[in-house]
């Protein structure tokens, strides 16, 4: 490998893998940031998209070491400021002021604190950008971006690697050990600065190190955890609680509360959803439940569940414990239960990078529970526990449960807030009798006594946390000043370097963004919503354009309109088809041909970015303004908060189409 391939191929390996470590790192810093780590990666988009406009300037990347260490030493600082949340038609878990780790010195609004994460990273990405612009210029314009895709995709393997091998490999102080290395590999031609970045970078691993110190890291979260009375323990993850180990044999009341669902049906086979650290789990044995099957995405939570439940419940012989996601293990389960439990599952985190549906949306759909419903006994009971804050989120709730179980009547115990405060049970197990025996000792009521005239909540619209379908207006606010300072920005590079906007691939960026976080989704829904699902969607869509790169350098295409068609027909196809059309039909139709045709609008769109690529001569500047497209494509995908996530194909293809006029002209 000669040194520009090298340096092209490493640069490109160190944007990656840096960007996934702030996508998973700031919101442990930062609090609230876990419900808003895109605008992370918008950023990046940005940083890197200026840095790619600038790539002709004296590179700025020799200050880079105490670029980071500076940077990160600020982003670090933000654990003395509480954030303050505050919208009424949006729950933010962190809005709770009194169930943060540590309380903070001072306050900051979610503006103010979003708007300097935004301005921070995209200054940290900027060399970067610009040191991979003037590298890629050395080169032909596909043989350039297959270098860097290539590069890409290390870095997702290196990161995914890391959190696999998991304990001290999953480590913030490794992850920028691995970036210092990479940062003096690039300075190693530059005597002074290589001496002056390694002070830096030492400083910059001190720092992560003693800001982490105690910490558990898992493939979602940062954990801590501490004891607390009565023989329990509270677990936080990014700073705030998370959910409380609770000891049975001290806590009868508690106990008490668990244990309804058991004084109403005697299950022998249990399934718990959202298993946590064993709470539900201890419970169902404690009331002589047969067999347990114990379904948790976080290993980490698992783990302090073993270590710390007085109950030992995951030692049990009679329990099955399964780290997947709930909608995967629903999907893959042949078997059928007694009593399925939704054990208080909320995750105060997103689902991937690229989208603001967060890790647990998808379990409270219509579409979940008639999976929950498909794998209950004739006789079977699912009870779902909530800890409810808002009277509209327990509205939606008990609207989707009665839309898959109307007869006979759900019941509700809508009670005090110790532990969780609303349970839902529904199913043919609910008989007459049960139903008066609720009513009678344990002040449950019967469903149509509230109101629920919400939005439900639905695998297209997954947003239980929204009150109805809107864009909530701290996020119409913020991403309107995120906007307004990224055009200053933009425009200030585009006139100082007079370089033309270039609104095709602008376009193409604005598209492929919303393709690829739509298509994310979908894929999620098929395999799961889990770490390693999303690592290996974003490490094959990289793989599939460097496939598309291979194909246009071979491929003489003067005019690309069968690829528009093609794309075409294909976000048509997508749109009007639903997921579930390939759900129980066996491997080959339900994982390969589904996942062959929700990626079909990611190839085609491949082909043609690489297509006007190859034709091309200043490739670090479409190459940059493409990139700033893909950050206004991420503000985009806040629509289908009001439209629906299906409509971002739509949205894409307008983009298409106006790439296609651009394009013609």
């Amino acid at each position: 490998m000669n040194t520009k391939v090298s340096n092209l191929f490493w640069s490109s390996f160190l944007f990656l893998f840096l960007e996934l470590i702030l996508i998973r790192w700031l919101p442990s810093q930062v609090l609230s940031l876990a419900y808003y780590s895109n605008f992370v990666l918008i950023s990046c988009f940005l940083g890197f998209g200026l840095g790619c406009l600038l790539a002709k300037k004296s590179s700025i990347f020799k200050y880079y070491p105490i670029v980071i260490t500076v940077i990160v030493a600020l982003f670090i600082s933000f654990h003395f400021f509480e954030i303050i949340v505050n919208t009424d038609n949006e729950w933010v878990w962190s809005g709770y002021a009194d169930n943060k780790i540590i309380p903070q010195k001072f306050k900051l609004g979610l503006i103010p604190m979003i708007s300097i994460i935004f301005l921070l990273n995209t200054f940290l990405f900027l060399p970067i950008g610009q040191l991979i612009g003037s590298l890629m210029g050395e080169f032909e314009s596909i043989k350039a971006y297959s270098i860097n895709v290539l590069g890409s995709i290390f870095g997702i393997i290196a990161f995914t690697s890391l959190a696999l091998m998991g304990n001290s490999f999953c480590n913030p102080l490794i992850w920028f050990v691995i970036v210092s290395i990479l940062i003096l590999y690039l300075l190693r031609n530059n005597q002074k600065w290589l001496t002056i970045g390694l002070a830096a970078c030492l400083t910059l691993c001190f720092v992560v190190f003693k800001s982490g110190q105690g910490e558990i890291w898992s493939p979602y979260y940062n954990i801590q955890h501490h004891a607390n009375t009565l023989n329990s323990r509270n677990i936080y993850v990014n700073k705030f609680f998370h959910q409380r180990i609770v000891d049975f044999d001290q806590e009868e009341i508690s106990k008490a509360k668990y244990s309804i669902p058991y004084k109403i049906v005697q299950p022998s086979d249990v399934l718990i959803l959202g298993a946590g650290s064993g709470n539900d789990v201890a419970v169902a044995l404690i009331n002589n439940a047969k067999h347990v099957d114990a379904v948790e995405i976080d290993p980490e939570i698992v783990k302090l569940g073993k270590d710390y439940n007085p109950h030992k419940p995951y030692d049990d012989k009679r329990v099955n414990v399964v780290v997947d996601d709930a909608r995967t293990y629903l999907k893959k389960t042949s078997k059928k239960y007694d009593l399925v439990v939704f054990g208080t599952l909320d995750s105060h985190a997103l689902l991937s990078s690229q989208s603001s549906v967060r890790l647990d949306n998808f379990v409270y759909t219509v579409e979940s529970i008639q999976d929950v419903k498909s794998v209950l006994k004739p006789n079977g009971v699912v009870a779902l526990l909530f800890s409810v804050p808002k009277v509209w989120i327990r509205d939606k709730l008990l609207a989707m449960v009665k839309q898959v179980f109307p007869e006979p009547k759900p019941l509700v115990y809508w009670g005090d807030n110790h532990l969780f405060n609303l349970m839902i049970l529904a199913g043919p197990g609910i008989t007459p009798e049960l139903s008066q025996k609720a009513i009678t000792e344990y002040g449950i009521k019967f469903l149509s006594s509230i109101k629920a005239d919400h939005e439900i909540p639905s695998d297209n619209w997954p947003y239980l946390y929204l009150a109805d379908k809107s864009i909530p207006l701290h996020y119409l606010k913020t991403i309107g000043l995120l906007i307004l300072i990224s055009t200053l920005l933009i425009g200030f590079c585009l006139q100082r370097e007079k370089i033309r906007f270039d609104i095709n691939f602008f376009a193409l960026g604005v598209a492929f963004m919303l393709l690829e976080t739509k298509s994310v989704i979908s894929l999620s829904l098929l395999f799961g919503s889990t770490w390693l699902v999303n690592s290996f969607v974003f490490g094959s869509v990289l793989l599939m354009v460097l496939f598309a790169n291979w194909l246009t350098s071979r491929l003489n295409l003067s005019k690309p309109y069968l690829l528009y068609a093609g794309l075409f027909m294909s976000l048509f196809l997508n749109y009007i088809t639903p997921i579930k059309v390939f759900l129980g039909h066996g491997w080959f139709v339900q994982d390969l041909l589904a996942a062959m045709f929700i990626s079909l609008p990611i190839f085609f769109s491949s082909l043609l970015f690489a297509h006007y690529l190859k034709n091309t001569h200043n490739i670090n500047t479409v190459f940059g303004v493409n990139l700033l497209g893909a950050m206004f494509g991420g503000f985009l995908e806040y629509s289908s908060m009001l439209l629906g996530l299906n409509n971002l194909y739509i949205i894409a293809a307008l983009f298409y189409l106006l790439s296609f006029v651009m394009a013609r002209k």
